[in-house]
């Protein structure tokens, strides 16, 4: 028997199609046009909002104005008269059904609601509506909150010499008791615009004394404010002791103070923290951490992202930390570390963290820009080699379903341990052992079709695998006749060619990607650098796989239609580099 559904949740799955599907319009029609619907579609309509000005709107027509600009297409919503409380009747009526304001500027697929992308309110504005206000909160029921630097809710119009100070202030119009979510994002930061570290840290000890019910906290600031709001972050670790259901804490790469980082440690609600790891903050937090066993112990941490410039400071704080608890850990460093650096690190992987409850492993160690980057020889002079005794130490990780290794480092890998890592993780889904600065050469890579042989065998749940192998059958051909039974195949669908050389026959290549691999559409040609390997790459196309040819044309087709409805700017704008 199904489940009985009531007309009232019918007409919420209704509003609610329609709604997901961003047909504000036809959400509009229904409040009008049905009694039934009204009460329902007005709630769904109202409940996200990009910003405040739908709510600005709501004020008398004679109360404010729209200004067209000198230059489009940014335009200003202002007041023209002094506001009272009779102004605010529609307000009161509609603010309360708000429950998120922003947190949708991903999910936008028509370029006509992005009207009000460009629209503002001048602060001056803002400052008069929560003056004239007749409610302690505008937004009594709003559980998220994401306020942008660049807020659409603030005016500054240099072309008009209307320009306006832009602060934190205005985003304490939105705060209210039911918050549960603040996400402040300043990675649209202006080096023309002023920024008062000091409104930014009144509006976090806002949100730590009006909302008790914050759980999630997300600071994203670009490279070039990371500094500015680099003490804000004191405060806001404190917010541990304030707000008994605090579960995350998302600083990004801001740096976290010495005593903001034993503020988080023994914590027994947070499950996420993100941040950035100074030299000063670890070595301050190990000798915290040999006062108290207790400070130096993460109990219920879920997930963990650490980015730092300095790999010692890294082993250092994992040394003196467990995390009994986490599943996802994200290690990112710009400095590398030497070959003792790198045995050391995945000791402590084994030793600090549980191989029952890891599910993610990402570990990415060197330098993040071409122009940072060393040449290949001055690589090779760290004689930082990852062995397979390093990844022995992940074999009891059981549960892994996502393990990403990048850094300047060579390898010594073989089939005999790509078959042990197959073998220990049958729920992987994700693997890519990779090399950030270089590709490695023929007479590094020692593993064979064997490999992919082998991850095709014990892995039906992957679809993604970087690693290197030879596609030769001078490294062993491929025994496909005497594979053990398959009863599920792996999902991969498109195959990174940018580690496999075909050194061999390109008909032993397609022959054997035919056989394992069936679910093989696409390779993808993005990362190879080699014109030989390419061509024959190209060859094997041509010769054995027919098929692709048609999948090519479905997929820039395809391609071609994404970027005619809506183009984006990280979507690749030519396909030759997909086949």
């Amino acid at each position: 028997m199904h489940q009985v559904v009531s007309v009232a949740e019918i007409f919420l799955a209704i509003c609610q199609f329609v709604h997901d599907d961003d047909d504000y319009p036809s959400l509009a029609v229904l409040a009008r046009s049905c009694r039934s619907f009204y009460p329902i579609a007005v709630e769904v309509l109202w409940r996200c909002l990009e910003n405040i000005i739908p709510i600005f709107r709501l004020l008398p027509a004679d109360a404010w104005r729209f200004k067209e600009p000198s230059l489009p297409p940014l335009s200003t919503q202002d007041v023209q008269r002094r506001l009272n409380a009779s102004d605010f009747t529609a307000i009161m009526k509609y603010a309360p059904l708000v429950k998120q304001i922003g947190f949708r500027r991903d999910s936008r697929r028509y370029p006509q609601w992005l009207r009000y992308e460009t629209d503002m309110i001048p602060s001056h504005a803002l400052n008069a509506l929560v003056k004239s206000l007749p409610a302690p909160t505008l937004f009594p029921s709003i559980h998220t909150l994401d306020w942008s630097f660049r807020s659409l809710h603030i005016c500054r119009q240099d072309y008009d010499d209307e320009r306006a100070e832009t602060t934190w202030d205005n985003a304490c119009l939105c705060i209210g008791p039911q918050l549960r979510k603040v996400v402040v994002d300043a990675m649209l930061y202006d080096g023309e615009d002023e920024v008062s570290e000091q409104s930014l840290t009144n509006f976090l000890i806002r949100i730590g004394n009006n909302c008790p019910q914050l759980t999630e906290i997300d600071i994203k600031v670009s490279a070039d404010l990371s500094g500015l709001v680099f003490p804000v972050t004191e405060w806001v670790s404190s917010l541990e002791d304030r707000l008994a259901k605090l579960r995350s804490l998302c600083c990004n790469e801001i740096p976290l103070t010495e005593s903001a980082l034993c503020h988080l440690g023994g914590s027994t609600t947070l499950t996420e923290l993100n941040f950035a790891l100074t030299a000063s903050a670890a070595e301050y937090w190990i000798g915290a951490a040999l006062q108290s066993s207790i400070q130096a112990n993460f109990s219920v941490l879920r997930r963990l992202h650490v980015f730092t410039e300095d790999s010692t400071a890294l082993l250092r704080f994992m040394e003196h930390t467990w995390f009994p608890q986490a599943e996802t850990i994200s290690v990112y460093s710009r400095d590398s570390s030497d070959g003792s650096g790198v045995t050391t690190l995945f000791n402590f992987i084994q030793l600090r963290l549980s191989p029952l409850k890891v599910t993610d492993l990402d570990i990415e160690l060197g330098v993040s820009s071409e122009e940072d980057s060393q040449d290949q020889e001055d690589i090779f002079a760290r004689e930082c080699i990852v062995h397979p005794h390093h990844l022995h130490t992940l074999l009891a990780f059981r549960q892994l379903r996502r393990l990403y290794l990048c850094g300047n480092w060579s390898v010594d890998y073989d089939d005999a341990l790509m078959e042990q890592l197959a073998v220990a993780w049958p729920q992987i889904e994700n693997l890519r052992l990779t090399s950030r600065s270089y590709p490695w050469g023929p007479d590094e890579v020692q593993t064979s079709w064997r490999s992919l042989q082998s991850f095709a065998t014990h892995c039906p749940r992957l679809k993604k695998l970087e690693i290197p192998f030879i596609a030769s059958g001078t490294t062993g051909p491929p025994a496909t006749t005497n594979s053990p039974a398959q009863p599920q195949l792996p999902k991969i669908d498109r195959l990174d060619i940018s580690w496999i050389i075909i050194d061999g026959p390109v008909s032993e290549a397609a022959a054997f990607l035919e056989e394992i691999l069936p679910n093989l559409k696409m390779f993808d040609l993005s990362e190879c650098k080699d014109a030989e390997q390419k061509r024959r790459w190209y060859n094997v196309r041509k010769q054995y796989y027919p098929m692709f040819k048609d999948v090519r044309g479905e997929e820039r087709q395809k391609l071609r239609e994404r970027l005619l409805l809506n183009p984006l700017p990280d979507m690749p704008m030519s396909a030759d580099c997909y086949w």
